[in-house]
């Protein structure tokens, strides 16, 4: 038995009182929007708009999975990016969606694939399709582009690893998967790893601290900061990379660089879901360059 499948079966393990079987769902709406700018001035901006389903599955009382399906998924940047690759992403995202995922018992974060089966049976139906859709493409850019997203797709999806990596970097199910999935209100200060926006392949640090808002009977609102560790910061491998792919643009020197983060969210604490969530992630090299994320969660009815 791999490693894998060992966790997998740690985390299915069951009493005879938890052989009941039950599950509820969830529909929840996001919009992200992602600004670029260039001293001072927009130079890109995105707007993502997405519908999910997630279902929790529990064995008793105990949650056992969280399953979900993207049902909605719209790109749109200004400027226009590659109209192939952009609708493609979108698709491949519906895929790599349909799948169940095993909480951590003490954490709430993802621990292992539970089931992958309707996600590999979609991206084999998809392959299919994709071989009459791009046949037409002329531009080398573009089947190249094409050719890439199909590369990563088939890795992820023959990788439990590599693809709970993708998911813990999307905001979303970072957001779902926490310790109140649990019931556990004790909202701890950690510290956590980001991808930067605006300098690829480079992980930061940030302290990232809660605060109890307000309580009530039935929701607890939760305000998050997090603080960039500066000596997580590859100086030198981000300074290289302002001065050959920023610096010709902007005209000034590297600065100072930070990466900062704020959220507001309300949990319900009845079902021990996610009711709102309001994010706002920047990174910038002071004056000169900057990426602002802005994401907004919210559950709406079924």
């Amino acid at each position: 038995m791999t490693g894998d499948n060992v966790a997998v079966s740690q985390g299915l393990q069951t009493s005879d009182a938890e052989r009941e079987v039950s599950s509820k769902k969830y529909r929840y709406r996001v919009e992200q929007t992602i600004i670029m700018k260039i001293n001072g001035m927009i130079v890109s901006h995105g707007v993502t708009k997405q519908e999910y389903l997630m279902q929790k599955n529990f064995g008793g009382n105990n949650l056992r999975s969280l399953g979900f399906e993207l049902v909605e998924n719209v790109l749109k940047f200004n400027p226009d990016q590659l109209e192939v690759a952009i609708d493609l992403i979108c698709e491949l995202d519906k895929i790599k969606a349909l799948v169940e995922v095993i909480p951590n018992q003490e954490t709430g974060k993802m621990l292992a694939i539970a089931d992958k089966s309707k996600a590999l049976l979609a991206w084999n139906d998809y392959k299919k399709v994709m071989a009459e859709r791009f046949s037409f493409l002329k531009s080398e850019q573009e089947r190249e582009s094409i050719n890439a997203f199909v590369d990563l797709m088939e890795n992820q999806l023959n990788d439990d690893v590599l693809l709970l990596n993708d998911y813990e970097s999307r905001i979303f199910y970072d957001l779902i998967f926490d310790r109140y999935l649990l019931g556990k209100e004790s909202f701890l200060p950690s510290e956590k790893n980001y991808l930067s926006n605006l300098f690829p392949h480079h992980l930061v640090l940030l302290n990232v601290a809660p605060f109890i808002n307000q309580k009530t009977a039935t929701t607890v609102s939760v305000k998050q900061v997090g603080v960039l560790d500066p000596k997580s910061v590859d100086q030198a491998g981000i300074v290289n990379f302002y001065d050959e792919n920023y610096k010709p643009q902007v005209g000034y020197r590297f600065s100072d660089y930070n990466y900062s983060l704020i959220g507001n969210y309300l949990y319900e604490t009845v079902d021990n879901i996610l009711l709102e969530a309001e994010l706002t992630i920047t990174e910038e090299v002071k004056n000169n360059v900057e990426m602002i994320i802005d994401y907004r969660l919210k559950r709406v009815e079924l």
